[in-house]
């Protein structure tokens, strides 16, 4: 398991374009909000995630966890945070626990969460 967690940091640094993390990487470390995915980004990078680690993403709900790449809305959800629902977080430890199960979905990531809280 140690070498897919090595291949999940070198995956999602290259999906970020960079050779080090600026954060460190750690399990709670969020999709969104410490690495910046969302929208397009986001929806390609758990895509390409599944693909790579074979991971069945089928039944992952996108728009729970991750900002719409639409501007004018992202925009509007900044200036005004009521306009903004509260998203879940997704974070590298749920990727993990994706890789682990072969698929993520609500029930692995409500796990893993499980799991980081103990």
């Amino acid at each position: 398991m140690e070498n897919k967690i090595e291949d999940l940091k070198r995956f999602i640094l290259d999906r970020l374009c960079k050779e080090e993390f600026d954060i460190d990487f750690s399990f709670n470390v969020g999709i969104e909000k410490d690495l910046g995915f969302y929208g397009d980004e986001a929806a390609e990078l758990i895509y390409y995630y599944g693909k790579k680690f074979e991971v069945d993403t089928s039944s992952f709900n996108f728009k729970i966890y991750f900002t719409p790449e639409e501007i004018i809305i992202y925009l509007l959800r900044k200036i005004l945070p009521c306009l903004n629902p509260k998203k879940k977080e997704l974070t590298i430890g749920d990727l993990v626990a994706g890789i682990k199960a072969g698929r993520l979905d609500e029930e692995v990531i409500n796990a893993s969460k499980e799991i980081e809280s103990i």
